[in-house]
This record gives C-alpha cells, structure tokens and sequence, in this order.
C-alpha cells in the first residue's frame, strides 16, 4: 500500500465522518516509508495540506522498535530471550511436561509464578517473562533433568539442551541483565500507553529511562550488579570463568593478539556496559524526531514557532501581551492557593495547575489558554486505537464472524467502554425495550 492510497482512503474518512481537515492539529501513526516517509509518505502529504497538524512518530512504537534493535545486536540479551522462548515452548507445550513442572515448582520456587510466554505484539511482557525464569531457576533445572532422563523424543534433547543452558552462569547473567534494563523500559511503556499521556509527560518519561540507564553504566552501579547476581547465581549454576582463549595459527593471522580478559568479572563488566551502550543509542536515536523539535518550541512559548504553525488559530498580538502579564497570573494563583508556591514555570502542568485556580483566567488569557489546548491535542500512541483493533479480533473469534455489521458495532461498542457500560441500568433497558416493542 503506497502513500498515495493511504492518503486517499484517509481523506474519504475524513468526508464521510463530516471531519475538516483544517480541524486537524495532531496525528500519530508508525514510522513506516509509507507513512512517515519525509518526501512522499502520508505524514509530509497531509502536513503539505495542513501545516498546523503536526505528525508524531508513536512513542510506544518508537520505544519497541529500540528494544528489538539493542536485542538484536546485543548478544547477552538475545540469549536470555531465547532461553526464555524455549523454556516457555518446553513446559507450556505439553499438560504432562506443565504438570511435572508444577510439582517441581511447589518444592524449589519461593514463589508460584507461572511460565509467561513472549509475544512479538504485546510490549509489556518481557519482565514478567524473564521474571518467571529467574523465580522458577531451581524448579526448571530439577524439571528439565526429569524431562531429559524420560522422554526419548525431540523435546528431551531440547530438555538437554535447555539444561545445559541454565548451568551455565552467563546464561544466568544475562538473565538478570535483560530484566533490569526491559523493567525501566517497559515502565515507560506503561506510561506511553495511557490514553491521557501528554507528549511533555511522554518525553519526561523517556528522559528519566535514559537517566536511568546513564546511572546504570557505572563502576559502582555494575559492581553491585554483579555481587548480587553471583551471589544468587552460583547456589545452582557454576562459579564464574572465562572461556578458553581461541589462538589462530601464525600462517592465518598476521595481526596482533585479540584483546583477553584477565578475569571473568572483567569480561562480564565488558557485557554489561555494551547492553548499556546500546540500548541507551537506540533510545535516543529513535526517539530524534523532526516534528518533535517544532512541539518542543511551542512548549516553550517561542513566538517565531507559534505564529508560523498556529497563524489560523492564535491571535500573534494578543499572545505577546498575554505573555508578559503572564507572570501576574500565576502571583494571583500563589495568592490564591499558598500550597501552590509557584516559582518558575518548567512544565505544563504548572501552567494547568494555574488556570484552574485563578477563575475566568481561560477568558483573560484565551490565547494562552488556547496555546496549551492545542499542544495538550497532540497525541502521542496508538495504543488506544490498536486496543480497539485487538478487541474487534477477540470479538469476531470468541463470538460469531457472521454477524451483523450493526449487531457487530453495538457489540464492540459496549466491549470497549467496559467502564460506561457497567454503570448502565439494565433493568430500566429491558422496561424501554418492552415499552417499544409491540409484541411484549
């Protein structure tokens, strides 16, 4: 599907739901080419239509994409991923493997947790993938030992191998590792995913993850790391060691000698800061977005910025006088709420917090107030939408397909707004029902 299609089909939605496109001031989607492409995808076509509605790159996608690109070239965190796929296909496959894991499990794990499976569509499971692991080590070394020394078909050697696997203290470190970094991550997603997250608490967010990974690739910070996992790791692994150094014959190599790591704790450290340093580029790289530089400026109040983005919408002149008795607005809501204790603005919650407490200071600041209405419309996920999406599946597989294109929208309706739909009265629906229909 090309732009141009997608541009199209976007318009005649926009016709058929009586929607202007001048009415239009924020759109979130994917990075696809087709997309979000610069020169001819639907974000620079519509933005050529309508400069005020400004395109945004969903934060929860962005935030994916960066850590399926860190995992890929991070070779500790995609082994711990893998073990965990294969640990979840080994016990969840079967009733008899899942059963002989449940016994195991009720001896050795401190806690019943149950294994998770990974899903490539689902961004919040990682932790809670890894987590189930890590609680139920023990439990899977006595399992896949039982499995190994019973079973003589394929899952047996993957019994075996899993084993293996789970004795090895890297195997282990890496496990620990990729919990660490995808928990801060997927708290942010989390936050990403809210249906009321503003693109100021969005990049707030994102910020404090790349604070958070910074602080962690520290001396300090890997040295408590490692005592801990040694620590928990050697009761059922082997202590950690290097692997032997692999010496090329003089005839094939020319060069110098590769670089060894005088102990383990040493080639671990090297491990730990890579899966730091990459996950941390990923981050900011993907979330480099050009439109996310003209937002930032109409946070900030740059007149330049607002009076070429928002020329229909703002009165430029009125805005600058606003802004200068700005500052008495916001002595007027200190006044009025001391707790507030309002000093310097640096954020918009602060001014929302100040609009809402001074009364008709959206009528004598209009502009101002209109400003924030404006950047508080630009959404920043599509979770909420692809929700819906995930509904409509769940209900077309659980239910019927054949149903009603009516009897369908009613349905998803009220699947959707679960929330509404709790507090609706069903005894008042079913009188309204009898009252109308003839044949009651």
């Amino acid at each position: 599907t090309d732009a141009q299609y997608l541009t199209t089909t976007v318009n005649d939605i926009w016709v058929h739901c009586m929607l202007p496109l001048s009415a239009c001031r924020g759109r979130v989607y994917d990075g696809a080419g087709n997309m979000a492409g610069k020169l001819h995808g639907l974000a620079a076509r519509i933005q050529e239509l309508e400069l005020a509605a400004l395109y945004v790159h969903c934060f929860a996608h962005c935030l994916n994409l960066c850590l399926q690109d860190s995992t890929r070239q991070c070779i500790t965190i995609r082994n711990a991923l893998d073990i965990c796929m294969d640990i979840e296909k080994l016990v969840r496959y079967s009733a008899k493997r899942m059963t002989t894991f449940e016994q195991f499990q009720k001896q050795f794990a401190s806690e019943e947790v149950s294994i998770k499976p990974l899903c490539p569509t689902r961004w919040i499971v990682r932790t809670g993938a890894i987590n189930a692991v890590l609680v139920n080590c023990h439990a899977l070394v006595e399992c896949c030992q039982e499995i190994n020394s019973s079973c003589n078909d394929e899952y047996g050697r993957i019994a075996g191998d899993v084993l293996a696997q789970l004795k090895q203290f890297k195997v282990y470190f890496g496990l620990r590792l990729a919990h660490l970094i995808f928990s801060a991550t997927e708290r942010t997603s989390r936050v990403l995913q809210r249906n009321d997250c503003s693109l100021q608490e969005g990049l707030q967010s994102v910020e404090l993850t790349g604070a958070f990974l910074a602080w962690q690739r520290t001396d300090e910070a890997f040295h408590l790391f490692y005592k801990s996992v040694v620590a928990e790791g050697t009761k059922f692994t082997g202590k950690p060691s290097l692997l032997r150094a692999k010496r090329l014959p003089k005839c094939l190599d020319s060069g110098t000698d590769a670089h060894r790591f005088e102990t383990p704790e040493a080639f671990f450290r090297q491990q730990y800061f890579e899966a730091f340093d990459i996950t941390a580029g990923e981050l900011k790289w993907h979330f480099e977005q050009s439109m996310l530089g003209c937002s930032k400026d109409s946070e900030n109040l740059i007149p330049q910025v607002i009076q070429v983005t928002y020329v229909k919408d703002l009165d430029f002149s009125h805005l600058q006088n606003q802004l200068r008795t700005l500052p008495d607005l916001i002595r007027a809501a200190n006044k009025n709420v001391p707790t507030l204790n309002i000093t310097k603005v640096t954020k918009l919650s602060t001014l929302i917090d100040v609009f809402n407490t001074v009364p008709s200071s959206d009528v004598l600041f209009s502009e101002v107030h209109s400003l924030l209405c404006l950047f508080l419309t630009l959404p920043v996920s599509t979770a909420t939408a692809e929700r819906s999406f995930s509904a409509l599946q769940r209900m077309k597989a659980f239910l019927r397909s054949i149903m009603t294109q009516e009897r369908l929208n009613n349905s998803m309706l009220l699947y959707v707004h679960k929330s509404s739909t709790d507090e609706l009265n069903r005894t008042e629906i079913a009188q309204e029902f009898i009252s109308v229909n003839d044949r009651c």
